[in-house]
């Protein structure tokens, strides 16, 4: 699956858990990947898929919407729920399933 974040083209990954170092998503700039755990449910994915998207938003605007650390992870997971929540609750996406993403070992 490819996303697009601003003019960048984003791959999305499944990687299995044990080489997830106990996350369930990660964005990686450079690299232009977004990898997510392939044992979450599809809610579960579709809501780390908004989180690092979220981060990347973030991250590009030149406004930092936390300090660092937990305060900017607590601030995007805060954003990220309540957007997941209206986004899947009024029907604007649906989350069944979330296809095109590639297991790691695909691509």
């Amino acid at each position: 699956m490819k996303v697009k974040l601003g003019c960048h083209e984003y791959t999305v990954l499944m990687k299995p858990p044990e080489d997830m170092e106990g996350l369930w998503g990660k964005i990686y700039y450079g690299k232009q990947k977004i990898v997510l755990n392939q044992e979450l449910s599809n809610s579960r994915l579709f809501q780390v898929l908004l989180h690092e998207v979220l981060h990347d938003i973030n991250m590009r605007s030149g406004y930092q919407i936390g300090e660092s650390g937990n305060e900017l992870e607590n601030r995007i997971e805060c954003i990220t729920n309540g957007l997941a929540d209206f986004l899947i609750e009024n029907n604007i996406v649906s989350i069944n399933p979330i296809e095109n993403i590639l297991i790691e070992s695909e691509k």
